[in-house]
């Protein structure tokens, strides 16, 4: 009776401690990611202190988590957003993570390449605009919407100088995807080699 006493505290005990270690290393991440962002946008520890906790309460909507959004954030601030813009296009992000089930800072990289590719830097509504065609194409193809956006990254750039639009590319690549089942990456640059 005792070892299972003991053995029922041990595991508890354990448990509490493992729970201990992972908030202390969450923390640790969370300040590393405003850290970073502090050194990219030059504002102040009361500033960070202050998005941190808008950047809290848009992860708890989005059903994500605050490092999840403040790592996003960073991505479009390197990129010489301001904080505002940032965080907005960081929520883009976390969303369009949450509906392909990928990490925000892949989604980050579809969401550059979109804006890079068909030159509306930092226009919220074309944003917008490009994950609506990315879900309305998934929801009518066999495609979903990471493989369209993992092709989308790869021949974007090319597809825009060929006079495509988004929807085009999304229409090309979720009939290819429909048909052959290939991975995204290779449609995408087969698409990039034959425009």
């Amino acid at each position: 009776g005792n070892t299972v006493r003991w053995g029922i505290v041990a595991s508890g005990f354990a448990q509490i401690m493992n729970s201990a270690h992972q908030a202390v290393q969450y923390v640790r991440d969370l300040d590393e990611s405003l850290t970073n962002i502090m050194m990219v946008t030059g504002q102040s520890r009361e500033q960070m202190n202050a998005y941190a906790q808008t950047a809290n309460e848009v992860a708890k909507a989005l059903s994500s988590t605050t490092i999840a959004m403040t790592d996003a954030t960073l991505v479009f601030a390197q990129q010489g957003f301001d904080t505002e813009t940032s965080t907005q296009l960081a929520q883009r992000s976390t969303q369009l993570a949450n509906i392909s089930q990928q990490d925000t800072a892949t989604t980050s990289d579809q969401i550059t390449t979109m804006m890079n590719a068909y030159n509306f830097s930092g226009d919220l509504e074309a944003i917008d605009a490009a994950m609506d065609s990315w879900a309305q194409v998934a929801n009518d193809s066999a495609s979903d919407v990471q493989e369209l956006a993992t092709a989308s990254q790869k021949a974007a750039s090319t597809a825009y100088t060929v006079g495509l639009t988004m929807d085009q590319l999304n229409a090309q690549i979720a009939t290819i995807e429909s048909v052959t089942r290939e991975a995204p990456e290779n449609i995408g640059n087969a698409l990039k080699t034959i425009y």
